[in-house]
């Protein structure tokens, strides 16, 4: 696909007049000096933005990513909890003690659960 600067047609010096007109345009609105402080100041802060340090690489990006060490503790909290969820004796009997039901209504998912991975096991 074609682009605009491709077409044969484009010619930027067809512009040039029409952003020549509204440059002497906003100049003659502003107040007086305006438009000069407003471009000191931004070349203050471009050269301020290339004095800068490069940014951090490797482990403090990933932690920046993660927000922070505030982010990385709770990631590790839940990561804790999920592990410890997760290796508890069937999720039958840890609903039973953090209920206090019998845990028949958590057997027949169960079922299902292992005799999928019995399935998966044969197949391989």
């Amino acid at each position: 696909m074609a682009t605009s600067e491709d077409d044969p047609r484009h010619d930027e010096g067809d512009l040039a007049a029409f952003f020549e007109a509204e440059r002497a345009r906003i100049a003659r609105d502003l107040p007086p000096g305006f438009l000069d402080a407003t471009l000191r100041d931004a070349a203050a802060v471009t050269a301020s933005r290339r004095s800068a340090p490069p940014p951090h690489t490797g482990w403090r990006t990933f932690l920046g990513q993660l927000g922070g060490w505030a982010g990385a503790t709770a990631l590790a909290g839940c990561l804790a909890a999920g592990f410890y969820i997760g290796t508890l004796e069937a999720g039958a009997e840890a609903a039973t003690r953090l209920l206090g039901t019998d845990g028949a209504a958590f057997d027949a998912p169960l079922a299902d659960v292992d005799a999928f991975f019995d399935l998966a096991a044969s197949e391989s």
